[in-house]
């Protein structure tokens, strides 16, 4: 017997989020529940009460098995403290999703994400017909975090070493899966895959998603700022190079601008101003939707100082808004902003500064730097709707199986 409409369920296993942040793994599966709702799929959730918050304010109509009656704060768990309090949190949702399995049938997908063991083991104990999950970005070995030998590894580096064993249980547990499916955001993350034992038929790259149709509904900004940056505190994101850039550049660009974006004012504020930016600089706070758009539309250039990144979202999101991005030529940037994004030798801040310098003077003379038919290609290849139907796509393919054996 063919399987039914009703059947056709897709379980997405969100236990991650904890707070009413939202971080752009989150943004991705919201994309991915949207077009499967789209494409006449179910769609059901299992996660906390702050993932029932970001679907409401999404606006996506799916039903939440809830794990947990905590309701979502904006507060960041930090600290020994808190990433345990969090860790403990976790334990608790596991325990109450494996009360939700049932619901999951025989003929029903599960979608996971690699990072959270509260996710990817309910997905692998669940009876699903097909179990997809993501890899974001690979985290770092043991001994890297032991080591301290990545950019992204700081503090006391529990959260660091959570992220790494997570992320390995996860693939050594899915790689036994016969009814498995492995997506991941980018080109060098399947090759990471296979070298996992991962076969090609069991992996998939699907694009980050840029949602070009909200950046459209931002009109023409005028351009207030030279220099945008978006990002956090965490040493990865360069920021004593982004403060050495931002001096370089005030003292060689008359009446330079720029705003920083993200919860940063309480950090960088005093260094900025004791290299007297004060009133160069422009710290906006966390902002989202039409609001950062707007702020990248209103700027000239993109600056991402990053001494390690997977493939930030932001790099795209200026791209879709015709505005340059200029940053260090780390290896996860080049297989997809290709020569879209300008690269300068890796932690060489001088000719960073002296490059977003050149770059500065040709845009304020009304040069344009992007090539608008590489641009064009760009931005459908990585759009929403692209990875959209490319997960659409694998769930038909799967369905079609389904169909074909039964």
């Amino acid at each position: 017997m063919a399987t039914s409409e009703a059947q056709r369920r897709v379980y997405f296993i969100a236990n991650g989020p904890f707070g009413t942040h939202f971080a752009g793994g989150d943004i991705h599966f919201m994309h991915l529940a949207r077009g499967a709702l789209a494409a006449g799929h179910a769609v059901v959730f299992i996660g906390g009460m702050a993932t029932k918050y970001h679907l409401e304010h999404n606006g996506i109509p799916a039903p939440v098995l809830l794990t947990d009656s905590k309701q979502p704060t904006d507060s960041r768990c930090t600290g020994v403290v808190g990433q345990l309090k969090l860790l403990f949190h976790y334990v608790g949702k596991l325990l109450r999703t494996r009360k939700h399995l049932s619901a999951i049938g025989p003929h029903d997908v599960v979608y996971a994400v690699s990072d959270y063991w509260v996710d990817t083991l309910p997905a692998i104990w669940a009876h699903a017909a097909l179990k997809m999950m993501i890899l974001h970005m690979r985290a770092p070995a043991v001994h890297e975090v032991l080591f301290s030998r990545r950019a992204d590894i700081a503090g006391a580096r529990l959260g660091a070493l959570h992220y790494a064993v997570s992320q390995w249980l996860s693939l050594a547990l899915f790689r036994r899966l016969a009814n498995k499916k492995v997506l991941c955001v980018h080109p060098l993350s399947e090759e990471f895959l296979h070298t996992r034992g991962f076969s090609a038929q069991e992996t998939a790259y699907i694009p980050v998603g840029l949602d070009q149709q909200l950046a459209d509904r931002v009109a023409v900004q005028e351009k207030k700022y030279d220099l945008i940056w978006i990002g956090r505190i965490h040493p990865q994101k360069g920021l004593v190079d982004l403060v050495e850039i931002l001096h370089f550049l005030s003292q060689n660009l008359m009446g330079f601008r720029a705003v920083l974006v993200g919860d940063v004012a309480a950090t960088l504020a005093e260094s900025c101003a004791q290299r007297g930016l004060a009133e160069q600089i422009e710290f906006s706070g966390l902002v989202q939707g039409e609001r950062k758009f707007e702020l990248i539309k209103g700027s000239r250039l993109m600056l991402i100082p990053s001494h390690h990144e997977g493939w930030p979202a932001v790099i795209g999101e200026a791209l879709i808004c015709r505005v340059p991005v200029v940053g260090y030529a780390l290896p996860n940037y080049e297989p997809i902003t290709q020569d879209l994004m300008a690269y300068t030798p890796c932690y060489q801040i001088h000719t960073l500064a002296q490059r977003a310098l050149e770059m500065l003077l040709q845009l304020r003379e009304g040069r344009q730097l992007l090539n608008g038919d590489k641009l064009q290609v760009f931005c459908s290849t990585m759009s929403v709707e692209s990875m959209q139907h490319k997960f659409n796509a694998l769930l038909a393919e799967h369905l079609a199986a389904q169909i074909k054996s039964s």
